[in-house]
């Protein structure tokens, strides 16, 4: 196996904690955006029945 400086080893080790990082973050935002729309949902229901109709109208031509 080829040998591997050791600068070269703490890029990639500090890319691969980044992507780790990116990941987490990427989750936690979309757990928020699923608990708000839960939330939104168990507190006013009528308002949002109609937003969950809208969701499944093309917005586009090219949609439909």
């Amino acid at each position: 196996m080829a040998r591997v400086s050791r600068s070269t080893l703490e890029w990639i080790y500090s890319l691969m904690l980044l992507a780790v990082v990116l990941i987490s973050w990427g989750y936690v935002i979309y757990a928020t955006q699923i608990a708000a729309k839960w939330q939104l949902r168990e507190d006013y229901p009528a308002q949002t029945e109609f937003v969950r109709h809208c969701e499944d109208i093309p917005t586009s031509h090219a949609d439909v």
